[in-house]
Parts: structure tokens; C-alpha cells; sequence
């Protein structure tokens, strides 16, 4: 039997909003605070993965709007109805070049491959289709606010040399030997590394995490925040003496840009203390990710591009899962 929750409907009468499952998530009525920005319904794992977890349930919440599959009941109660008061509104300015519509379906997009969020298919008044690529962007009213707006796998690609190799040949038997455990194999190494939690490091990446204080592992043993430390400043030199003596593919990271980008919809999502949350809608011109020259901030580990437009481009050399750990990936702002 499922429990509901009570709550004071925006008639003054009591609604019961019972749970209801939407992509492998359990959505309740206090599932709206996760867009509040202020409370975490996330548990275990650290402060990353809790992030990653509350996004998920965002876009959950925000499809299952869209598809029409939040109960009717839900809309019955202030911050439900404003929610969806805002996610009508987007729609709608999606449709503003392109006319009235008769229906939209909204699907997630599975998989790192994909550099979006949600595709909406609109159907026109004439029957016609039309697809719209939007990538979610919470807290934000414009797309400078974000960390980030894309974050390219191996980032090497894009690189005069390998920073993968570079990093193995000169900085993993340091840090396995910090840990008092063989290096892994480079082969396999190299094959593992873009992964969240390579099996190949296992035991390095929980030694990591173990170390890092705001991870759910940290045990505060002193050898632990050793070793975390020393992976944070073996990571640090690598990617400086890196960017020292590399240069970026300029050319090859433009069309990148380029073709991750295009056609893509901002939606821009701003909690707000009361009424519906602010979402915006921005599209970027191409010219604003065609690079025309770059510089090099060692200490910050970045280049620094600019672009045909006049604007400026971070483009951060990172490890996602772990510093010297798992992941190195592009972080680009």
C-alpha cells in the first residue's frame, strides 16, 4: 500500500499526493524541494554523486511534467502548479518561431555520448514534427552562471600529445606506491581511464575518496588525507608541466564545439522564494565556439581561447572522478 502525503491544497482543502515511479526514480510530494535549490533528497556517496543523483531526479520530474504523467492531484498544490505553470511556459517560448502545437513529448537522453538533456518533439497544428535538443541547466539564468556548458571525453583528442600517457609514464607509479600497491597494467589503464570508477584503480580511487573530507568515505586516517593530498598535488604538476610544453587543436575542439552545440536549447531553471521558478530559454550563435587563437594559465590549469564572436572560452584540463584517479575530461566554461 502506498503512503501519500497530506498536504493543503491551493483551494485550502487537504490533497493526498500518493508516490508514483517515473524512470526508475519514486516521486513524491516533497520531491519538489529538489528543485528549490536549498534542500538534498540524495543519499550516500559523495558531494558529486549526491549532485549528480538530485539532477537526475530534477529531469525526472521535469519529463514526467511534460509527458503528463505527474497525477492530477499534484497540480492541486501551490508548488506543483507553479511548476508547471514554468515548464508550460518554456514550451512555449521552444514553439515561438515555429507556431501553435497540438502535442510534445519529451524523451531523456541516455548516455555521455549525447550532449543534451531532454529531446522534445513538438507536433504542429499541420501535423508536422519537430525536434528541439535542451540541455538543463539548474540554478542558472544564463549560461555564463554555469560551471560548465559542455565537458568533452578524452580530452587528448583535442591535444598536440597524450596527457593520458604523459600521466601514466610519469605520475602512477608515485601515486601506487603512495598506496603501497602495484601500478596497474598501461594498457589496460589507458583502456579504463574514461570511466567514472575504473576497475583497474579500484583500490586507489577508495584510498581517494577515504582521504577526501568531503566524500562519504573519509575516514580522516592520516595515511588516507596523505595520500588524497599527494594525488590533488601529483595532479596539479602534471597538468601544468602538460599544458607547458602541449597546444590545444584549436581547429579539431571548434568543430567539436560546433557540432555539440548546434541547434541545442538552454533551459535555464531559477528557483524562486515564492510563485513559479524563472525558466529561460537561450540558444548561443555559432560563431561564439569557432576558437581563433588561445593562451596558456599553467598555475589554473586551462587554456584560455578566444572566439570569432569576441567572447571568451575556459578550457580546463580536469579529472572528474578523482584527481590522478579516473576521468580526465575537458571542463569547458
Amino acid at each position: 500500500m502506498k503512503t501519500g502525503l497530506s498536504v493543503k491544497g491551493i483551494n485550502g482543502k487537504s490533497v493526498l499526493l500518493l508516490p508514483f515511479m517515473y524512470l526508475g526514480h519514486l516521486i513524491s510530494g516533497r520531491s519538489i524541494h529538489v528543485l528549490s535549490g536549498c534542500v538534498s533528497l540524495a543519499g550516500g556517496g559523495n558531494g558529486r554523486g549526491r549532485n549528480d543523483e538530485n539532477n537526475k531526479l530534477r529531469e525526472a520530474i521535469i519529463a514526467a511534467v511534460i509527458n503528463q504523467k505527474v497525477p492530477a492531484a499534484y497540480y492541486k498544490t501551490e508548488r506543483w502548479n507553479h511548476l508547471k505553470q514554468a515548464i508550460d511556459g518554456f514550451l512555449h517560448q521552444c514553439r515561438a518561431c515555429d507556431g501553435e502545437y497540438t502535442h510534445v513529448v519529451c524523451a531523456q537522453a541516455a548516455g555521455r555520448g549525447n550532449n543534451y538533456d531532454f529531446l522534445l518533439t513538438f507536433t504542429g497544428v499541420d501535423g508536422a514534427k519537430k525536434d528541439y535538443r535542451v540541455e538543463f541547466k539548474f540554478n542558472a539564468s544564463k549560461i555564463t552562471d554555469t560551471p560548465q556548458f559542455v565537458s568533452p571525453m578524452k580530452p587528448s583528442q583535442y591535444l598536440s600529445c597524450s596527457y593520458e600517457e604523459y600521466f601514466f609514464d610519469n605520475y602512477m607509479a608515485k601515486i601506487s606506491a603512495a598506496a603501497q600497491t602495484a601500478t596497474p597494467c598501461r594498457d589496460i589503464w589507458l583502456k579504463q581511464i574514461h570511466n567514472n570508477a575504473p576497475i583497474c584503480v579500484k583500490h586507489l580511487q577508495d584510498k581517494y575518496y577515504a582521504g577526501c573530507a568531503g566524500s562519504s568515505q573519509f575516514t580522516n586516517a592520516a595515511d588516507d588525507v596523505a595520500f588524497y593530498n599527494l594525488c590533488k598535488t601529483l595532479t596539479k604538476d602534471s597538468i601544468a608541466t602538460f599544458i607547458a610544453k602541449n597546444e590545444l587543436d584549436a581547429a579539431k575542439l571548434s568543430q567539436y564545439l560546433h557540432d555539440s552545440q548546434k541547434g541545442k536549447v538552454y533551459m535555464l531553471f531559477q528557483p524562486t522564494v515564492s510563485g513559479p521558478p524563472r525558466i529561460g530559454l537561450q540558444t548561443v550563435d555559432s560563431a561564439e565556439y569557432t576558437i581563433t587563437g588561445y593562451t596558456k594559465n599553467y598555475e589554473k590549469s586551462r587554456y584560455y581561447c578566444e572566439t570569432e564572436a569576441g567572447k571568451k572560452i575556459s578550457v580546463m584540463l580536469r579529472w572528474k572522478n578523482g584527481n590522478g584517479i579516473a576521468f580526465p575530461a575537458f571542463q569547458i566554461s
